[in-house]
């Protein structure tokens, strides 16, 4: 897979970085990556797996990790633990173009924030067993945009809100909005305190 024309002038008129820190690229294949490379070199790091990408930002700095269009199978149980990071899919507002799914065990959560003020956006999470979760949310004050969570051929949760470790505050702290669930067990579960209270 090689980038289009669009996806050319997105990088290189700096749109496809919203933050102030570091920008991270994950590509969905070998291919695209030695394409994305050789096009654009400095335009920011090249990886191909999401944790890959997670071992790479900092804490605090406002870094992005920005998926770029295809599948990406999720290897296990990522958790992004440093506050402050976004995750998100390269095309804003097209969604469909990024896709994650797991890597075909079950009982997975594809995708776990566990620090305080990270951001998933632009994104379709896909569900593979009925015990999959595709992301869950143990930080405070994480916001999911413009996103997609679907189940493929067995129903799974959407997003898990889990603050009864957090440390103060409660689920309603993060933010879902112009999300799109459908086929899901249960589309947002909070586990913890969910009233508002500490």
């Amino acid at each position: 897979m090689s980038l289009n024309r669009r996806q050319r002038a997105l990088i290189e008129s700096g749109a496809t970085h919203l933050g102030a820190g570091e920008t991270f690229y994950v590509t969905p294949g070998a291919t695209f990556s030695a394409d994305f490379t050789n096009s654009f070199k400095g335009a920011g790091t090249v990886v191909n797996k999401l944790g890959d990408a997670i071992g790479l930002v900092t804490a605090g700095r406002g870094d992005e990790i920005v998926l770029m269009p295809g599948m990406h199978t999720v290897d296990g149980n990522i958790s992004l633990a440093k506050a402050n990071c976004t995750v998100r899919g390269f095309l804003p507002g097209a969604p469909n173009s990024t896709i994650v799914v797991g890597d075909g065990d079950a009982g997975r959560s594809f995708l776990t924030l566990a620090a305080d003020q990270c951001v998933v956006k632009d994104l379709t999470f896909v569900t593979a067993h009925a015990s999959d979760d595709c992301l869950t949310i143990t930080g405070n004050y994480c916001t999911v945009l413009d996103s997609n969570f679907l189940a493929a051929d067995a129903a799974g949760d959407g997003v898990v809100i889990d603050v009864t470790a957090a440390g103060g505050d409660d689920a309603a702290s993060n933010t879902i909005k112009g999300c799109r669930f459908q086929g899901l067990t249960r589309s947002v579960v909070a586990l913890g305190d969910a009233d508002g209270g500490t």
